[in-house]
């Protein structure tokens, strides 16, 4: 899973940064997504730093629905969107 995969890269590079980064699809209240697409990247970054990688290089930032790579169109559209991004810092 890319989990084990990010803890790997992550694992080999000790130097290497991630900005953990929620979104989510554009249904609902904008409050509360942001609050969701928040919620889903703390706990990436927490079962990352769970499984021995340093909080030090980990930091996590809720987008909610303001940056979508679909347009909501599809369920398959609102899958995709609801996602987390790891941005090297």
């Amino acid at each position: 899973c890319i989990r084990d995969r990010i803890y790997g890269l992550m694992k080999e590079n000790p130097e290497l940064k991630f900005s953990v980064e929620g979104h989510t699809d554009s249904q609902g209240d904008d409050e509360l997504n942001m609050k969701l697409s928040e919620e889903r990247a703390i706990q990436v970054m927490n079962t990352l730093i769970n499984m021995g990688i340093s909080a030090d290089r980990l930091s996590a930032k809720g987008w909610g629905e303001t940056k979508p790579i679909a347009n909501n169109a599809s369920p398959e559209d609102m899958a995709n969107n609801r996602r987390v991004e790891f941005v090297k810092i």
